[in-house]
């Protein structure tokens, strides 16, 4: 298997990981325009990240996750993504 093929395949896993803790499934998350970044303090400290999706993003499945704001943004805890 290459590289490639294995990145791929993590990704995967990770997406899977998130739409499970965002209460979609992995085929509504793959609808979905976001961008990801890190919550992080001035020190450098990673608290959490926060997910910004697009206004783009089809409105009945942006409805469906947990703990979204009115401007289409999650806040997760560094936590979820520990093994």
């Amino acid at each position: 298997m290459s590289s490639r093929q294995l990145d791929e395949i993590e990704e995967e896993k990770s997406d899977k990981h998130l739409a499970e803790v965002l209460g979609i499934s992995y085929d509504d998350l793959s609808q979905l325009n976001y961008d990801f970044y890190p919550d992080e303090s001035k020190g450098g400290f990673i608290s959490g990240y926060l997910i910004l999706f697009s206004d783009s993003s089809p409105q009945k499945i942006l409805r469906k996750i947990k703990g979204i704001d009115d401007n289409n943004t999650v806040y997760l805890s560094h936590a979820i993504f520990r093994n």
